[in-house]
């Protein structure tokens, strides 16, 4: 059982129980400020400025670290904002979210002015404007977010999950080149920008490492360190 999974069970209750599955640990809990404070003593293991989540089942790898407390409250099912909204019967929505975003566009339902970004070239509608334009670069070329590594050809729809890839698949130096010669070269289009075997970079105006697809280059062997391969 998770930590959400045991929430919702003893919702309304005074009892609680939650089992740490980080890397197999298995250590129950019957008070959540325990569980939570077990949960980070897992993670102090983990030196530099990106970490690995080490949760059964989960695929969080390379996080960085400002973000890593906000993924770990998904498996310990903390939530610290909440809303105070309370309606014109006196009854409280006390809603938890694990997002100060979150919490935000939900407030919103409240006094009835969602907001909504709608794309300028289909029907798809976002709840912030970044999230929108990040679609709509999809439009002016679907390889936008493309893996410039040569070989990898991997394509993503924002450009979080893009850096998060590289991060993961490839190695902080790798992304950290690849933005250096983004923001020299003034290039905005990821498709448009190659890293060969060497981790020579160039533009390519034809999308990322397309003439390389297929000489059987190994990105792991030029590329993935140690520290972020996939276990």
């Amino acid at each position: 059982m998770n930590a959400e999974q045991g929430l919702m069970e003893n919702q309304g209750s005074d009892s609680y129980s939650a089992e740490c599955e980080w890397n197999g640990c298995g250590s129950v809990f019957s008070n959540q400020n325990d569980f939570v404070e077990h949960v980070k003593d897992h993670t102090k293991d983990q030196k530099g400025p990106r970490r690995n989540c080490f949760w059964s089942g989960c695929d969080g790898k390379s996080i960085s670290f400002k973000n890593l407390s906000r993924h770990i409250r998904t498996h310990t099912g903390v939530k610290l904002y909440v809303c105070k909204y309370v309606d014109q019967n006196g009854v409280s929505c006390n809603k938890e979210f694990t997002r100060p975003q979150n919490l935000k566009i939900h407030k919103l339902e409240h006094t009835g002015k969602i907001i909504t970004y709608k794309c300028a070239h289909c029907d798809k509608a976002f709840k912030n404007n970044r999230d929108k334009l990040e679609h709509e670069n999809l439009y002016k070329d679907p390889n936008y977010y493309r893996c410039p590594v040569v070989n990898c050809l991997k394509n993503y729809g924002h450009l979080r999950t893009l850096g998060e890839h590289v991060h993961a698949a490839h190695g902080e130096n790798v992304w950290n080149k690849i933005q250096t010669f983004r923001n020299e070269n003034n290039v905005e289009n990821y498709g448009l920008i190659r890293m060969d075997e060497h981790g020579n970079l160039s533009l390519n105006s034809g999308g990322a490492g397309i003439s390389n697809a297929n000489q059987g280059v190994s990105v792991r062997k030029h590329f993935l360190y140690i520290n972020y391969q996939k276990i």
